[in-house]
């Protein structure tokens, strides 16, 4: 299959549960010319769901919104309670409990004070100490600055659905353990950092980090086998942990007490745009410039941005956070 073009209405889309805001997007989605699988979680969404969707095609059509008969949309729909290994029940179970066990994590951290500023400050004072603090501290805005444009370059986990039927040839199945790789690196390197925090030259091994991270891109995009592209997911993850957790380290220990909530809310803002638009721009690349190119591309793009911020930003290159604590 040639890779380097991109029909969006040939992309399967999948939705879990087809009540009546579900159904609504499966018709959407239908009218659109993707192929729809639902998961219905209810066996009545079995009964009713069709004739629903159904009936939503058929007013599209009187009201001269289709190009075809609505049959011909809904020859594009599966319906089935199929999901995943083991089920909808055991896999949305297995949710809630990883769940729960974090809520029992979060629950024995001891409580601190709350540190209040004595000193009485209008809003728009606090918000514009706030993002002056942030800006004119090269350290922290060059972290932000770094997660920002790795994130916005490096997002290929995006394309994983294209990736999974036009490179690997994979089902849904494998596309779930392809989303799930990033998550388990992750995971595994949390519980390693738990016990070797990178202390000393943190600054570059911040750098290497990202970097690293544009490099998994790369060879993710060069990727044609299931197991590797899976390793190489699991790598990026637990790269982008240690990049998030240094980055995380470094505002706490470089704000003071009484900035924290307000420089927090600005890497907030950071960390919550750079996903999204990162998702944008890998869908608008990909585009442009083919499935394989454009991860290529962003990967470069972020080693690129990484050497230029290790180069405009000295303090955060040279940082090691064990002199500070």
């Amino acid at each position: 299959m040639n890779h380097s073009t991109i029909n969006p209405s040939a992309i399967p889309v999948g939705i879990v549960g087809i009540g009546l805001m579900g159904s609504s997007i499966v018709t959407c989605m239908l009218m659109a010319g993707h192929p729809v699988t639902a998961i219905a979680p209810l066996p009545v969404d079995l009964t009713t769901a069709l004739p629903r969707i159904t009936e939503q095609l058929q007013k599209a059509y009187q009201e001269g919104l289709l190009t075809k008969q609505p049959e011909e949309y809904l020859s594009a729909l599966t319906i089935t309670q199929d999901y995943g290994f083991i089920g909808i029940k055991w896999a949305y179970g297995l949710v809630v409990i990883f769940i729960v066990l974090s809520l029992i994590c979060v629950a024995t951290i001891a409580a601190k004070p709350l540190v209040l500023s004595p000193i009485k400050e209008s809003l728009k004072t606090r918000l514009t100490e706030g993002i002056s603090f942030v800006f004119k501290n090269q350290v922290i805005v060059g972290a932000l600055s770094l997660d920002l444009f790795a994130v916005f370059f490096g997002g290929a986990v995006a394309l994983l659905p294209i990736f999974a039927k036009e490179v690997l040839n994979i089902g849904p199945q494998g596309l779930g353990l392809l989303r799930a790789a990033p998550s388990l690196g992750s995971v595994l390197m949390g519980v390693m950092l738990a016990h070797r925090p990178p202390l000393r030259n943190t600054g570059k091994k911040l750098f290497i980090f990202v970097a690293g991270y544009g490099v998994c891109m790369i060879l993710f995009a060069l990727s044609a086998n299931f197991y590797l592209s899976l390793f190489i997911l699991a790598v990026s993850g637990a790269l982008d942990n240690l990049s998030v957790v240094t980055r995380a380290t470094i505002l706490q220990l470089l704000t003071p007490d009484q900035m924290r909530g307000r420089v927090s809310a600005v890497n907030s803002i950071f960390v919550g745009s750079s996903n999204e638009i990162g998702m944008f721009e890998s869908g608008v690349a990909a585009r442009l410039l083919g499935l394989v190119p454009s991860v290529i591309f962003g990967g470069t793009m972020t080693i690129l941005v990484t050497g230029i911020m290790a180069w405009v930003t000295p303090k955060l290159r040279q940082l090691h956070l064990k002199s500070i604590m």
